[in-house]
């Protein structure tokens, strides 16, 4: 699924928060990044989510590394700049 979303040719990208999970976790604040796009002959939807402990721009990379085509954001801040 991960390979047909990043060949889409558009990837919606945003991350959430995750309530709760800091205290049992000890971290201050924990968030999932969600990637959503649409593929194959009947236009299927594809949702991804991903963790990793840091927010810094190397997991967006990682995340849309191999994207082609558009990528829409609400300006999450390891994306800025990207092209």
């Amino acid at each position: 699924m991960d390979e047909r979303l990043r060949s889409s040719g558009y990837v919606r990208i945003d991350e959430t928060r995750v309530p709760g999970a800091e205290q049992r976790q000890g971290a201050e604040r924990i968030y999932i990044g969600v990637r959503q796009g649409r593929a194959g002959r009947k236009n299927q939807r594809i949702i991804l989510f991903g963790y990793d402990p840091s927010r810094g721009g190397e997991v967006a990379d990682a995340l849309i590394e191999g994207c082609s085509g558009y990528l829409q954001s609400d300006g999450l801040s390891g994306l800025r700049g990207r092209e």
